[in-house]
């Protein structure tokens, strides 16, 4: 009886884990070395499975970047695309129907690192 209960438990408490598959649009403001500010869409379409995050991220649909090593645990998002030759490396954190946080990249050019605030498509 008392396996059974705690068998109960455990499905439960896999039920209740977030799921963040599905598309997602909002906004990023990215910072430049010299302090240069930058404003424009972001957009992820994401498919969970477990803890394993595939799908694309990038400005809208019509831009996507392969999500790599895509990962969702304790409501954090964390992922890396390419864009051209220069990694990105992005850390989210999901509350309620939105993920925020920030993407940082290094490059050629310097580094740049970008705010990031997205909502659940309905």
């Amino acid at each position: 009886m008392r396996s059974l209960i705690l068998a109960f438990l455990l499905s439960a408490a896999t039920l209740a884990a977030a799921d963040i598959t599905g598309k997602w649009r909002g906004s990023f403001e990215s910072t430049n070395d010299n302090g240069e500010t930058r404003k424009g869409t972001a957009y992820l379409d994401l498919k969970q499975d477990g803890s394993t995050v595939t799908g694309v991220a990038g400005p809208n649909e019509n831009e996507p970047h392969q999500l790599r090593n895509g990962k969702f645990e304790n409501d954090k998002l964390t992922f890396t695309i390419l864009t051209g030759d220069t990694e990105m490396r992005v850390e989210l954190t999901l509350a309620g129907n939105e993920l925020t946080g920030q993407a940082t990249r290094e490059g050629a050019s310097g580094s740049r690192t970008a705010k990031i605030a997205v909502k659940r498509e309905q």
